[in-house]
């Protein structure tokens, strides 16, 4: 019991001759609380069924794991075992069905205060449900038919792979001692319960559809000059010649890339049979810095069965390029020469001008740009103007004069710039007069 002490304090202040009272209650640590619980419908499994200790309190609050000592004085049971520490209770396999009471002490771990309580567990114990596997055909899914089930009205819990709480994905409802349950072939596996009408659950039976939707792929690539200049450009394409092969006795429709990567139409393909379709993909930027063009493009279809998948690979080594590879940088410091950690420069114009002629201006969102060249002859003028939102029209001094190609190479020309040089962000602060609902400092 909580005890209360009332006490009337007088205050004075002799500076500016005020008085005012104040009452102040004082609070007692009541004494720890264990509660009786009971427990009905604990399964036969085992594992952490609950704790004693969820409706046990200490000064009115809950008593926190951890914060307590948890011990059995009477009831002591082989199957039944009590954590001192938290006071969860687990309950084995071996238990028989039946009710069973244990008396338990809890006391505080930093003042010895100790109570005692009794908690009552009635366990119950049926079967797993039977299962044997009717295996697909293009024609019909596969199928479970289940047996052992309880009497009565029952209810099966049904989780299909990966098994994240095993609490019952979706639910069949039922009676009688079988059941055909309908599988989806696309799952690896299922676990299925089933749980009677005064709530008792089984342990679960195991089922593993056959994966037998097959297909695979292999990809021919070929490089292909879109406008004829001798020149690997960005927008040149790769022609993918991709085998398509249905090693399934189910016929396959619509059978396509899915992220188009490689682009090409969909076909459809019989049992047993291949396919070749061409595929087109665009060369990228990166894919001729690289020399080298590499992906791969899911391709996806349908069989009566469900969904296929598979994946078409591709590497070609690509005709290489002469040119330049300009890109400008956060020369954090100071040494003139990019490192790791160091940013390339974004929203900015690379500026050149070919044997000395009009300027070119090419605007740069990415901090890079790659200019293609064939001809040694001819000779390059470049610079870099950081964007308006890099020091405002800042002009780095830093020229490239008089650059020429390397046949069959792609040179690399860095910009650095000076921190001080390019200010991304601007953030300006104004005062304002207080509003509703906001603090006003």
């Amino acid at each position: 019991m909580k005890k209360l002490y009332t006490f009337i304090a007088t205050l004075i202040c002799l500076i500016f001759g005020s008085r005012s009272t104040a009452q102040v209650v004082a609070v007692d640590d009541a004494p720890i609380s264990a509660n009786i619980q009971t427990n009905y419908v604990i399964y036969n499994s085992d594992g952490s069924i609950f704790s004693v200790l969820q409706n046990d309190t200490n000064n009115g609050a809950p008593i926190l794991p951890q914060s307590a000592t948890v011990s059995v004085i009477s009831g002591n049971n082989a199957n039944i075992s009590v954590n001192p520490t938290t006071g969860q209770v687990s309950v084995t396999t071996g238990l028989q069905s039946g009710t069973y009471t244990l008396t338990y002490q809890v006391c505080m771990n930093n003042g010895g205060a100790c109570d005692t309580a009794t908690v009552t567990i009635t366990t119950c114990s049926i079967a797993a449900p039977t299962a044997t596997l009717v295996a697909p055909t293009c024609e019909t899914p596969p199928f479970a038919e289940l047996g052992n089930l309880p009497s009565g009205n029952w209810t099966l819990l049904v989780d299909p792979y990966p098994f994240w709480t095993n609490d019952g994905n979706y639910t069949v409802t039922g009676n009688g001692n079988s059941h055909t349950l309908n599988l989806d072939p696309n799952v690896y596996q299922y676990r299925i319960r089933v749980l009677d009408a005064t709530g008792c659950m089984s342990s679960y039976v195991e089922v593993s559809p056959p994966f037998n939707q097959l297909i695979t792929s292999e990809t021919q690539p070929t490089y292909f000059d879109a406008n004829s200049d001798g020149i690997v450009n960005v927008g040149d394409t790769i022609l993918c010649n991709i085998t398509i092969q249905n090693l399934s006795e189910c016929d396959l429709t619509n059978v396509m890339g899915e992220y188009n990567v490689i682009i090409f139409p969909a076909v459809n393909i019989p049992a047993g049979q291949s396919v070749t379709v061409t595929g087109i993909y665009q060369i990228t930027a990166q894919d001729i810095l690289n020399g080298t063009a590499s992906d791969w493009e899911a391709v996806t279809g349908t069989s009566p069965l469900g969904n296929v998948y598979t994946k078409a690979f591709f590497t070609l080594l690509l005709p290489i390029s002469s040119g330049f590879h300009f890109y400008a940088f956060a020369d954090i410091n100071g040494n003139g020469m990019h490192e790791n950690d160091e940013p390339l420069v974004p929203y900015g114009t690379f500026v050149y001008e070919q044997n000395n002629a009009s300027a070119v201006e090419v605007q740069s969102y990415t901090g890079e740009f790659n200019l293609f060249e064939t001809n040694i002859a001819n000779t390059y003028d470049v610079h870099f103007v950081p964007g308006a939102t890099c020091a405002n029209g800042f002009t780095s001094t830093f020229v490239y004069n008089d650059i020429s190609i390397n046949p069959g190479e792609i040179t690399n020309h860095a910009f650095p710039l000076s921190p001080s040089d390019c200010a991304d962000v601007g953030v300006f602060l104004y005062g304002n007069n207080a509003v509703p609902g906001f603090q006003s400092y």
